[in-house]
């Protein structure tokens, strides 16, 4: 699945330098944007070491943002990303102590995890030069997930969510492309978890790393003032 994914992301890169003086603006300040991202998502508990012996999975999607000024604008994203393969257990003992003793070990089954994730808020740009600007984002997180779980002579466990995961944070860093109407992204944020969402495996909150290329419209979408 990753190597359409990473075709198309390569020629939307090559795109750029073909169209570099198509609408070109200077800072791209209140019109509509549209991205196009990948990176890698960490749960912050040991959700998917325990459950999958892996933490960090590759996500991919893109966000939009409808500005509601120069540089506020109303920010959606959307990404999704899977993991499968063997399964692993938590096994908890204790020792002679009677001290309690946690590990992980490889179960006879395999995995198979999905989640869509939402973020819906407001980002502000901050301009530090002509090409750079800082972003601040927050908001709300929803989610859709899918898990299941086989093991050998036991019934498949199904644990399928969705709705209001909780909060979100970032910060972010934008180069924009001289002469063109597209700009470099790149965004680190935090998703937290209510506490309808922290059973079974785990916490499904964490941190998401991501670099994009995102693209201005030529004119103002304002939809407020």
């Amino acid at each position: 699945m990753k190597k359409p994914i990473i075709l198309i992301y390569c020629c939307i890169v090559v795109s750029v330098f073909f169209f570099e003086k198509l609408n070109a603006q200077d800072k791209g300040l209140g019109k509509f944007f549209i991205t196009g991202s990948s990176g890698v998502y960490f749960f912050s508990r040991d959700l998917q070491k325990q459950a999958y012996g892996s933490q960090a999975l590759f996500q991919y999607g893109g966000s939009v943002g409808f500005p509601v000024g120069r540089v506020t604008y109303i920010y959606i994203q959307l990404m999704y990303f899977e993991t499968n393969g063997i399964n692993f257990e938590k096994i908890t003992s204790f020792d002679t102590g009677g001290r309690v003793i946690e590990m992980s070990t490889e179960a006879n089954g395999t995995s198979d995890f999905q989640m869509r994730r939402s973020n819906i808020g407001f980002q502000r740009s901050f301009l530090l030069s002509k090409y750079f600007s800082l972003q601040l984002k927050g908001g709300i997180t929803l989610i859709k997930s899918k898990n299941l779980i086989e093991r050998e002579n036991e019934e498949p466990f199904y644990d399928n969510r969705d709705g209001w995961l909780g909060f979100f944070g970032g910060i972010g860093v934008e180069k924009k492309i001289r002469g063109s109407a597209f700009a470099l992204i790149f965004d680190n944020q935090y998703n937290t978890t209510n506490d309808n969402f922290i059973v079974y495996i785990g916490d499904f909150g964490g941190y998401s790393y991501s670099f994009g290329l995102r693209y201005y419209l030529p004119q103002s979408k304002k939809i407020f003032g």
